[in-house]
């Protein structure tokens, strides 16, 4: 038998402020669709236990540490996230000056790097054409802006 058969989930969020967990008792399955997921003040997880004949095991917590985006495009953002050039042909220059660290997504979302801003600026060099994702961030605000890389 699948193990999923077996299991039973639980969602949650912890706040990353002060550690409360609340535990969301109507989500009861293995996928779960939050409409309004804060991720700069809470830390999603599922807790599974499995109960696979007879046998039962602890919970076991998974925590969800990405932060999923439908949208890309926000006044704030074009602000103050500056990429040029965009396009380009591999070579971005970056500069951010309200952020400290920084992450950058593939199309899939997949992290390719990440890092701290040190200095505001910062140089990508990006081998493959796409669209990619970059995001930065300090302890209570975020912007996201698209890079498109053409060869």
């Amino acid at each position: 038998a699948d193990s999923t058969d077996c299991a039973t989930y639980i969602w949650g969020r912890e706040d990353s402020g002060n550690g409360y967990i609340e535990m969301f008792e109507d989500r009861d399955e293995q996928y779960a669709f939050f409409p309004n997921l804060d991720t700069l003040n809470y830390h999603y997880f599922v807790e599974v236990t499995y109960n696979c004949e007879g046998i039962v095991s602890c919970p076991t917590r998974n925590y969800y540490l990405h932060d999923p985006f439908l949208s890309i495009e926000n006044e704030e953002s074009d602000n103050v996230i500056h990429v040029y050039p965009n396009p380009t042909s591999g070579q971005v220059e970056i500069i951010s000056p309200d952020f400290e660290n920084w992450i950058l997504f593939d199309s899939r979302g997949n992290i390719l790097l990440t890092g701290q801003l040190n200095n505001s600026a910062l140089r990508l060099d990006l081998q493959d054409a796409g669209i990619y994702i970059f995001k930065a961030w300090d302890g209570s605000s975020y912007a996201i802006k698209r890079i498109v890389v053409v060869k």
